[in-house]
């Protein structure tokens, strides 16, 4: 049996299924882990407290652009169902999969969700904790992601945002370069401590 490839294998139940509870991916996950016997290499070990929105990001690793013309039909997916005015996947999109990930959770999204800067006063402000939503200045824009760790020198967060080197993946964002944190409004707060995780790539430009 050749390596589980998780972004190859959402693609697919995806394509099948379409929106995929989040119940159901964690049984789904932890069956296969019994049938592999291990840990499946999903880029991004699930905390068993995970929030549902979280739950909904991880699905999503390793979903990438398209290059050229064409553009992937999971980022469009995302477009049309938080009814965003775009039809292409070189449009910044970390805001637009961030609120994909909210509503698929049963969260209503800022109304502009798809401008990174919008998240800076949605919700409620809050302590860093897992799941977590960071807003990252930069020059030009804003950024978006959701909070799933810390590097051991505490100077960086791990950040799993979209549109992060034109993928959705987890990288390092300054801690000082975040403007503000957030959590969901009437959602209570889990204050789940961040998890130490290794160095990672720095994440500078995600135009």
């Amino acid at each position: 049996m050749g390596a589980f490839n998780h972004a190859a294998f959402m693609r697919e139940w995806r394509h099948r299924q379409g929106v995929i509870p989040a119940p159901l991916y964690r049984d789904v996950m932890a069956a296969l882990e019994v049938g592999f016997g291990t840990a499946l290499p999903t880029s991004a070990s699930a905390h068993p407290s995970d929030p549902p929105w979280l739950v909904e990001a991880r699905k999503d690793i390793g979903l990438k652009e398209t290059p050229g013309k064409a553009h992937t039909p999971r980022i469009l997916q995302m477009l049309a169902f938080v009814s965003y005015p775009f039809s292409d996947d070189e449009t910044p999109w970390c805001g637009t999969a961030m609120a994909a990930w909210m509503k698929q959770a049963g969260i209503v999204p800022p109304k502009q969700g798809f401008r990174a800067a919008s998240w800076t006063d949605w919700g409620v402000a809050c302590a860093a904790q897992l799941g977590a939503i960071g807003v990252k200045k930069r020059p030009g824009g804003n950024h978006v992601f959701q909070i799933v760790g810390e590097t051991a020198d505490k100077r960086f967060f791990k950040a799993l945002g979209a549109n992060q080197k034109d993928m959705v993946n987890i990288m390092d964002v300054a801690k000082a370069d975040v403007d503000a944190i957030r959590w969901p409004a009437g959602i209570p707060e889990r204050n789940i401590p961040l998890p130490g995780m290794p160095k990672g790539v720095i994440s500078k430009d995600e135009a």
